[in-house]
């Protein structure tokens, strides 16, 4: 077309390379009208190229049939630039891409449209649709109406909910790192990394005790107990949290304990030592995931003896957590995931506990977590696509028995139902029938195995799993493909987790050096099994030698 226009009364109305594009013409296999095939070239094969490509646009949003101008514009806006940068006189617009022409033309001017009040809400999406949800459960089937606007019209597309979703507060990113660190974050108290002796079964007891470094007693009874603890690896991405938070521990002459913190709050509500870090972690351990989703921040927890033996303890804990990257020379932070908000959890946590004789102890407890903006660590990139407040009831049973001298089983099991809380989104939310989890963790452990203070730990887990449940999506979408009406319509789309991840864990760890050192080791393996197919399997091993001096 060169620069050549089309005029009226002497002036350059249009320029036809604005209106001009180039597609395959050479060279193009046709039909030799004898049963076979032969190649011819011209723009008698090309031009039938792009009516087919205006047909594909137009069989798919029939309105487009109605909309010549708009037509074209997908057309020419979608090819591939040719020549010159932008729109030149040689190419035109240059080369018809198809697949393009069928895709959005840009996508960040795309949004999704809701009712809310009566009034229709529209709802731009702030960040690309790069999502992927997480590993402990997905939607399936299920899609998200986004829309473009071309001219005086629209098209609509449909995007998997899963590209919507994010986990920032469940990221594998430092997976290896964080499992070691959990690990061994509680080398210090363990006695079977500390020199503990076997035969001391106070040492034994002092292990599920969060606070056992620092104590000071008085004339009345009451024993005050401070300890420096490990925060969870995650929480170490922001430097301005501080890495050891202090815990504290209030005991009465009656047996009543007050404890309150910051940090490991999911241990000590449920009375778990540190060397239990790595198994409350939603991705890696079993052993009441739904509470270590608000574990984190502060906490505090109560208990008092009830009837007989039995204790009884109640407590809170929080957590805010911002996934950022700090520059290595000017400890800049940016957040990792952009356009998310940082994720907000809260729980509230009651436990009985019943011993029975001196070898089997029996736990039972229930937990409330409250997830702002998220549904089980899950988050929208898109602002109020999850929006409010969604609740999981949790109920978790846990058996402590000491089968002989040296060897002790403990075993956990969590099942949870989540459902929508308070003002939870008019777009995305947990249906009526909510959404139902899963998480167990089955381990024994031996002491002097090889010498009198070493010990090993063999575990089964299943971390948190989602077993079924349904997503309620209400927006805006096309009822009539011809003439392009809207309407508001709720579908539900089933979620499932389906590949069920599996670990075997060993750990094993004796003192060194006549007690000044320790010397650990773990290895762990993961399989993701789905109905009817085989799993992938991943596999971590790790250790550590620690000395003082």
């Amino acid at each position: 077309p060169g620069e050549a226009c089309l005029t009226s009364d002497g002036s350059c109305r249009a320029r036809l390379k604005n209106r001009f594009l180039v597609a395959p013409g050479e060279w193009i296999l046709v039909s030799d009208g004898k049963g076979g095939v032969t190649r011819h070239s011209g723009t008698s094969f090309a031009a039938p190229l792009v009516s087919g490509a205006v047909a594909l646009l137009q069989q798919r949003w029939g309105w487009l049939k109605n909309k010549p101008r708009e037509t074209a514009d997908i057309i020419l806006r979608s090819a591939t630039d040719l020549g010159a940068a932008g729109v030149d006189g040689v190419y035109g617009w240059g080369l018809l891409d198809v697949a393009a022409s069928q895709s959005p033309l840009d996508m960040r001017k795309l949004y999704m449209m809701t009712t809310r009040s009566g009034s229709v809400v529209k709802t731009s999406l702030s960040s690309s649709l790069s999502g992927g949800g997480t590993d402990s459960w997905q939607v399936v089937d299920g899609y998200i109406v986004v829309y473009e606007d071309i001219g005086t019209t629209f098209r609509d597309f449909r995007v998997p909910v899963a590209d919507f979703l994010t986990s920032p507060s469940l990221s594998n990113q430092f997976a290896f790192e964080g499992y070691v660190r959990d690990m061994f974050a509680a080398s210090a108290t363990n006695k079977a990394t500390s020199g503990g002796d076997d035969d001391d079964e106070d040492d034994e007891d002092d292990e599920d005790d969060l606070t056992d470094v620092a104590f000071v007693a008085n004339p009345f009874g009451w024993d005050l107990r401070v300890a420096p603890v490990m925060l969870p690896f995650a929480e170490h991405n922001n430097r301005h949290r501080a890495v050891l938070p202090s815990a504290f521990s209030v005991t009465g002459p009656e047996g009543a304990t007050l404890r309150f913190g910051a940090g490991q709050g999911a241990l000590a509500l449920t009375g778990r030592g540190p060397q239990d870090l790595a198994s409350s972690n939603p991705t890696l351990g079993g052993a009441n995931p739904l509470l270590a989703l608000a574990s984190g921040g502060a906490y505090a927890s109560f208990e008092t003896p009830v009837v007989g033996s039995a204790t009884l303890s109640f407590g809170m804990t929080g957590r805010r957590y911002e996934a950022v990257t700090s520059l290595p020379f000017s400890g800049e932070e940016t957040p990792m995931h952009r356009g998310v908000r940082p994720y907000e959890a809260s729980a509230a946590n009651l436990t009985l506990s019943q011993p029975i004789g001196d070898r089997l102890t029996l736990k039972a407890g229930y937990t409330l977590l409250t997830e702002t903006d998220a549904v089980l660590g899950l988050q929208a990139r898109t602002p109020g696509l999850i929006s409010g407040k969604s609740d999981t009831d949790a109920a978790t049973l846990d058996v402590d028995w000491r089968l002989a001298e040296g060897v002790r089983f403990a075993a956990s099991g969590t099942f949870g139902r989540t459902r929508g809380g308070e003002a939870l989104s008019e777009m995305l939310a947990v249906s009526e029938t909510g959404v139902l989890s899963s998480a167990f963790e089955a381990a024994f452990t031996f002491d002097g195995v090889w010498s009198k203070s070493d010990s090993l730990r063999l575990a089964l887990i299943q971390p948190m799993h989602v077993e079924a449940g349904h997503l309620s999506i209400t927006a805006l979408e096309v009822a009539d493909r011809e003439s392009g009406e809207r309407i508001a319509s709720t579908r539900l789309a089933d979620v499932d987790g389906s590949a069920r991840k599996l670990a075997l864990e060993a750990r094993y760890g004796r003192p060194v050096l006549n007690g000044s050192g320790a010397l650990e080791a773990f290895a762990r393996a993961e399989t993701r099994t789905a109905e009817g197919e085989a799993g992938e399997a991943e596999h971590m091993l790790g250790g550590q030698l620690r000395f003082g001096f």
